[in-house]
């Protein structure tokens, strides 16, 4: 694999295109754009791809029609998802779907393997400081020397440095996560292998708990919010397994327990494209804000921004009208309404009562809504699905009464649908 790991000083190395963040995003891009007669350079902030790990890893199963994903890197399917709201039970969904839960950090790097044998070189342990367009290069500052790109592609997460200098600050939430194995007498741990657990509380409306099987006795636990997210990820643990994680450790009931966490872009992409500039994933707010998921979303931009990329060498034309053209208008036509319907519900959800929950959980307990949640609910693209359970009557007069209840609801609501 080519790496290189040196101090740098002078003159600035020339290349085709530097992406800046090596984590799925960058990769799965690189992977794409190395071996076409073009000199990749990938600059990641990490010692080591794919730590620290930083997703639950649950993808719809439309993963696998987009990315070539080895069967070793899917550790289980979800048949079933279990939702949960504070003191009201649970209802129990049949996934036509099948979701995947995958190997992050394997996924990562496998990509990374990818693009490597195909001629990219990897810079670890190297952070990009600074951006500074010039006239026919851009002009990447790190901390071990300086890039003179072509292109330059912005995968480097929700704080990215490279959306920053495109004008973009990401709002966000932050998750933190447990990563552990039951044991055989785990008790309440020893969870449904095929079932996902979602856990919604007024207390944590930013987004909500899961528990997530990973394959054998692995479970991800974890949960995300705006604020006080240890506080709440401790409240989440002891409701659901009866026990703080570190007493569960000490009694024998899991082991191997590691901790992970990270932000999540809250909002709309914006814009993804600017002169001899693209932004893909986390970097450019292309995240589902209902459940903070992004691989799809992300693996539908990589994909256009590397025909992108590869149009813009063909033609040698760098400028935002050109990425517009080729990468953001397609990316927005694709995915921005479903990405908006996604932040219209979150939006919504923050406004919940345990009465909202409470009426919820019993209009989606009816055979007619699970019936048509099991036949079109879909993770990525929700559209089709709302669209048919707002003919159900009780829905239909709940949501409008939601919606009119506080006139600050709705004009958030339609503010973000009518973008």
């Amino acid at each position: 694999m080519a790496t290189d790991t040196t101090n740098r000083a002078g003159a600035p190395v020339e290349c085709d295109v530097v992406i800046v963040g090596g984590s799925i995003a960058g990769n799965y891009l690189a992977s794409m754009l190395a071996g076409r007669n073009l000199s990749v350079h990938v600059i990641e902030a990490h010692e080591t791809v794919g730590l620290p790990m930083k997703c639950a890893g649950i993808v719809s199963s439309k993963i696998l029609g987009i990315m070539d994903i080895p069967k070793d890197l899917i550790l289980n399917r979800i048949s079933e998802a279990r939702v949960f709201s504070k003191g009201k039970g649970f209802i129990s969904v049949r996934i036509k779907d099948r979701p995947v839960v995958v190997d992050r950090i394997g996924l990562d790097r496998h990509f990374m393997g990818i693009a490597a044998a195909r001629g990219a070189t990897y810079h670890l342990g190297e952070r990009a400081t600074g951006i500074e367009p010039r006239a026919d290069r851009v002009l990447v500052t790190t901390t071990r020397g300086t890039y003179a790109a072509r292109v330059l592609a912005g995968c480097d997460g929700a704080h990215s440095v490279v959306a920053r200098h495109s004008g973009i600050v990401h709002d966000f939430i932050t998750g933190k996560q447990a990563i552990f194995q039951a044991s055989a007498r785990g008790g309440a741990f020893n969870v449904n292998r095929s079932c996902c657990e979602l856990h919604f509380d007024p207390s944590w409306n930013d987004l909500f708990g899961w528990v997530i099987p990973a394959g054998g006795a692995a479970l991800r636990v974890g949960i995300a919010a705006r604020t006080h997210v240890a506080d709440l990820f401790g409240t989440l643990v002891r409701r659901r397994f009866g026990c703080p994680l570190e007493e569960a450790d000490c009694r024998g009931l899991i082991g191997g327990v590691t901790f992970t966490g990270g932000t999540i872009p809250v909002g709309l992409p914006t814009g993804c494209a600017r002169d001899r500039v693209v932004l893909v994933g986390d970097a450019a707010c292309q995240v589902k804000a209902s459940t903070g998921g992004g691989i799809v979303m992300l693996a539908i931009a990589a994909k256009l921004a590397a025909a992108a990329i590869l149009h813009a060498f063909a033609t040698c034309d760098f400028s935002r009208r050109s990425f517009t053209r080729h990468y953001q208008v397609p990316f927005f036509k694709r995915a921005r309404s479903s990405l908006k319907m996604h932040l219209a519900v979150h939006v919504a959800v923050k406004h919940f009562t345990d009465n909202d929950f409470s009426r919820l959980f019993s209009l989606a307990g009816r055979p007619s809504i699970k019936r048509e949640l099991a036949r079109t609910a879909d993770m990525d693209f929700p559209i089709r699905f709302i669209l048919r359970i707002l003919g159900e009557p009780g829905f239909y007069w709940w949501v409008a009464g939601f919606l009119l209840r506080d006139h600050r609801i709705l004009r958030e609501v339609l503010g973000i649908l009518l973008r």
